[in-house]
């Protein structure tokens, strides 16, 4: 075999592998993208008898729970896409906010950003709550329409998803705790997301 065969053979087994590569790490991006959007959200037990929530609360309307429901959802958003920990903070519960700060580590680690832009409300609709001792959670479905990729900062390139507006429908649960000394919409947070595509 020539040299220049051999070399050419050499280049087309590393072209083949990184391709193999980069397709896997593709895969990888896209898990993690959803990993912490698909919390497993059960609504067969809740209680749909929605008018009962302003017997706990005047304030508990249905438009009133969804607006806020929406506001956490676009702040939640924005300060993913900006890696601002204090906001994410403030509109998550703890537990979310653990998961999504480490998600944010790792996108920094990787040199990855997550782009969330031009979000707009379509609809929303009140699913029901459950209401125990300590914290009420109230079940809201909503459907968006934004801008979603993921960039490589290191190039600026997309390397998952478009630069297009995209409709979206999510469950959130928004949850209160009923020691927080705040008013009683204003003191809900997001416990739970959950991405309806692929539902």
């Amino acid at each position: 075999m020539k040299y220049q065969d051999f070399l050419i053979m050499i280049l087309i087994f590393l072209g083949f592998f990184g391709y193999i590569f980069f397709r896997i790490h593709l895969l990888v991006v896209r898990g993690k993208k959803n990993q912490y959007h698909n919390d497993s959200i059960d609504i067969t037990k809740i209680n749909k008898n929605i008018s009962e929530l302003v017997q706990i609360d005047p304030n508990f309307t249905e438009s009133n729970l969804v607006n806020k429901a929406y506001s956490l959802y676009e702040k939640f958003q924005y300060a993913w896409t900006n890696a601002d920990d204090y906001s994410l903070k403030v509109v998550l519960n703890d537990e979310l906010y653990k998961n999504y700060s480490f998600q944010i580590s790792e996108q920094k680690r990787l040199h990855e950003k997550n782009i969330i832009k031009d979000i707009e409300y379509l609809n929303g609709k009140l699913l029901g709550f459950t209401n125990t001792k300590n914290t009420l959670n109230v079940y809201v479905e909503l459907e968006v329409k934004l801008i979603d990729y993921i960039i490589d900062e290191t190039t600026n390139e997309i390397v998952v998803g478009e630069d297009i507006p995209t409709t979206y429908k999510y469950k959130l649960v928004i949850s209160r705790d009923k020691k927080d000394s705040k008013s009683s919409v204003e003191s809900f947070v997001i416990s739970k997301i959950r991405n309806l595509e692929g539902d």
